[in-house]
C-alpha cells in the first residue's frame, strides 16, 4: 500500500522534514503479517497465505533556513503514526534527475517588472544540476513555448526581445506545460510560474490548469509559484 497523503518525519537532530523537490529520501516501512500460522494443504501442495503492506515515503529535509541537509541515515529518522513510532524497514537516499517548466508571463502588466522576472529565472536555472533540464514558456494572450527540454542554463535569446503586451492567459499557460512535462522521462517535476497577475484571458478555468498540473503521469509534488507584484518588487529573484 503506498500513501497517497503527506507525512511528517520527526528526526534526532530536529530538522522539520516535507515532501518536496530535489532530494527525495525513501523511508519504507514494512509491515509483514502471517495471516496463516498452519499449512494447509490441497492435494499435494502446501499453501501458505501471507498478507503484506508496504508504505512508501517521499521525503526531504531541510533546516530552519530552508536549506536541504544532506548526508542522513536511517538513524536520523523516527517514524510515527497516530502518535506510535513504526519500525523503518528500508531506507535509501537518491537524487534523481529534475525537468521543470518555466512560465513566464510577458503581458501588459508586466511593463515595469520583465527585467526582474528573466533575472529570477536565469537564477532558478543557474541553480539546477548537471542532469537537470528545463523548458521555457512565455504567455500573454497566448502561449508559446520559447524553448524545448534542455540542460541549458540560460534563458534563449528570443525570451530577451520579449515585450510586454496584451492580456495574461495563465491557466492555459498552466495547462500547456502541465501536457508537455507529463511526457517527460524524469521522476521529478515542477511547473514554476513566473507572473504578477492574475489570468484575464485563458479559455480553461484555473480548476481545470491545477488539476492538470497535480495529475501528471509521475509527478511527485508539481509547484505553482506566482509572485505577487509587491514580491517581484522588494524580493531578490528567487531560485
Amino acid at each position: 500500500m503506498r500513501a497517497s497523503h503527506p507525512r511528517t518525519l520527526h528526526t534526532h537532530a530536529g530538522f522539520k522534514t516535507k515532501s518536496q523537490l530535489l532530494l527525495s529520501l525513501f523511508a519504507c516501512l514494512l509491515a509483514l503479517n502471517v495471516s496463516s500460522a498452519r499449512a494447509q494443504r490441497e492435494g499435494d501442495e502446501e499453501v501458505v497465505r501471507v498478507n503484506s503492506d508496504l508504505v512508501v515515503l517521499n521525503v526531504t529535509v531541510t533546516d530552519s533556513e530552508g536549506r536541504y541537509v544532506h548526508k542522513l541515515k536511517r538513524g536520523d529518522f523516527k517514524l510515527f503514526e497516530d502518535g506510535r513510532e513504526q519500525r523503518i524497514g528500508l531506507f535509501s537516499v537518491e537524487e534523481t534527475p529534475f525537468a521543470a517548466a518555466i512560465l513566464l508571463d510577458t503581458s501588459g502588466s508586466m511593463e515595469r517588472r520583465m527585467t526582474l522576472a528573466r533575472a529570477a529565472a536565469i537564477r532558478f536555472l543557474e541553480g539546477l544540476r548537471e542532469e537537470d533540464v528545463a523548458a521555457v514558456y512565455n504567455f500573454d494572450a497566448r502561449v508559446e513555448q520559447l524553448q524545448d527540454f534542455t540542460t541549458g542554463r540560460d534563458l534563449p535569446p528570443v525570451a530577451y526581445d520579449l515585450g510586454p503586451k496584451g492580456m495574461t492567459a495563465l491557466n492555459d499557460a498552466i495547462l500547456r506545460a502541465a501536457k508537455d512535462i507529463a511526457t517527460r522521462p524524469e521522476k521529478r517535476r515542477a511547473i514554476i510560474v513566473l507572473s504578477d497577475g492574475m489570468d484575464t484571458k485563458s479559455g480553461a478555468s484555473a480548476d481545470k490548469a491545477l488539476h492538470a498540473a497535480r495529475h501528471t503521469r509521475r509527478v511527485e509534488q508539481p509547484v505553482h509559484t506566482r509572485l505577487p507584484a509587491r514580491e517581484l518588487r522588494a524580493r531578490r529573484p528567487l531560485a
